[in-house]
């Protein structure tokens, strides 16, 4: 027990010290684009490869994650002129990525990150940028996890690659994926990037068992508290002291550390959301554009269509 509790706060710490990381290097450089997609990547990597023991190993995982995040973004914004294209191209990069990269929570990770670029501006030269800003994603990775490993050495040890999606789980993914971008190039609502981010984000959690529609139950009912909650933090605590916006990689943290200890998905996806809401939409969002109502309503329609998705394909072709 011991052990578990200290495993579990230094895991999250090291998430919370890699999205740091990379968001510091962007607040001192501005790098522009890429904010949200490097962030969110640095945090992914350094989650898969927490446990990975050997140095050299754990370094390629987190490499061959970023490289793979770095080409699905990239051919989201050579093609962002060509929205059916774009999506087609995307699906079939995400479905080698699932079938080739031979872990598969980094195949789920590499796949949220590069969907990320769907909310950023394409062209060639902004797809390349975003290339080489993954080498502070790959840095922040690479330093969060060495230094959580001279605090606390877990006893727990991961394989680096211990394989890939098969075949037809790697095609079912890429189809809700590739309706979800669909849907989100026609809605022409920024919280239609939810559906492809729910579908990566349940199936990391799904591939390790467990079953749709009460992990996705839980992800709807979080995100209506998570979007409650992240109103009147802005609308309560801010007004008084913006000071309480330094807080938001806290309530991150302690999402992940409640996760990892308690195996609670119900509490982690609360904090992780209000974090994440408030970085993505509220820093990402212009205050003559923000509309909280329907900012909230988007979030919560839109991550509930995309899991009603995932339990259609769950129910129509079952594993």
């Amino acid at each position: 027990m011991h052990d578990h509790f200290w495993r579990s706060l230094n895991h999250a710490l090291v998430l919370t010290m890699a999205a740091t990381l990379v968001a510091i290097a962007w607040f001192s450089v501005r790098l522009p684009d890429a904010n949200l997609l490097i962030v969110n990547a640095a945090m992914l990597c350094a989650n898969v490869a927490y446990d990975v023991r050997d140095d050299s190993r754990r370094m390629l995982l987190i490499f061959f994650t970023l490289g793979a995040a770095g080409i699905l973004q990239f051919t989201f914004a050579v093609l962002w002129k060509f929205p059916f294209f774009q999506a087609v191209a995307g699906t079939m990069v995400s479905y080698l990525i699932l079938r080739l990269l031979p872990n598969r929570g980094a195949g789920c990770a590499a796949v949220i990150a590069g969907h990320l670029a769907l909310r950023s501006t394409g062209g060639f030269y902004v797809g390349i940028q975003t290339l080489f800003d993954l080498v502070f994603s790959f840095a922040a990775s690479v330093i969060a996890c060495q230094l959580g490993r001279i605090v606390h050495l877990s006893g727990n040890a991961a394989e680096a690659f211990p394989g890939g999606f098969e075949k037809r789980f790697a095609f079912k993914i890429a189809a809700i994926l590739f309706i979800g971008v669909l849907i989100f190039q026609m809605s022409d609502h920024p919280g239609a990037i939810w559906i492809p981010l729910t579908a990566g984000f349940l199936y990391n959690q799904l591939f390790r068992g467990g079953d749709a529609l009460a992990i996705g139950t839980q992800r709807v009912a979080s995100t209506i508290i998570a979007m409650a909650a992240a109103f009147l933090y802005v609308g309560c605590l801010s007004f008084y002291n913006y000071r309480f916006i330094y807080l938001l990689p806290l309530w991150g943290g302690l999402g992940f550390f409640l996760y990892y200890y308690t195996g609670n998905y119900y509490l982690y996806s609360i904090l992780y959301l209000l974090s994440f809401t408030l970085y993505a939409d509220f820093k990402t969002t212009t205050s003559a554009e923000l509309n909280f109502p329907q900012l909230a309503a988007g979030r919560i329609v839109f991550t509930a269509f995309g899991i009603a998705l995932i339990c259609f394909f769950e129910w129509a072709f079952p594993e």
